[in-house]
């Protein structure tokens, strides 16, 4: 709602300005935009269904397959699922910071179990 209404207003605001609209220079607090919430229902739908697909691509991936084109399908799918829609660029940033998360947990996974050895019993 906040990119509409910043979208909104400033084009008001240069309407005003350059005469082409009468009123006067408003700011985002003078304006409200609401959009109405889906249901309790249609939240718990959503909930089960999404948990099915993770199930689903889960298993699929415990069959074996994986690697980029994989990665990019499941995000993709989730992404497109709740409704939510990103551009190739969002969607490298995405693969990327979640691949520099998996790489640090295993590091430190990796390091615990370094640190566990060194210890005395």
């Amino acid at each position: 709602g906040y990119v509409l209404a910043s979208v909104a207003l400033t084009a008001y605001n240069r309407a005003v300005r350059v005469g082409k609209w009468p009123g006067q220079v408003r700011v985002l607090n003078d304006i409200h935009i609401s959009f109405p919430d889906i249901s309790p229902a249609d939240n718990a739908e959503l909930g089960a269904s999404a948990a099915s697909v993770a199930n689903a691509l889960a298993s699929v991936s415990g069959q074996g397959i994986g690697g980029e084109r994989w990665r990019r399908l499941v995000v993709r799918t989730v992404l497109k699922f709740i409704g939510e829609s990103v551009d190739e660029d969002e969607l490298q940033k995405i693969l990327n910071e979640s691949e520099l998360t998996r790489r640090r947990s295993e590091s430190e996974l990796t390091r615990r179990r370094e640190d566990a050895k060194q210890k005395p019993n």
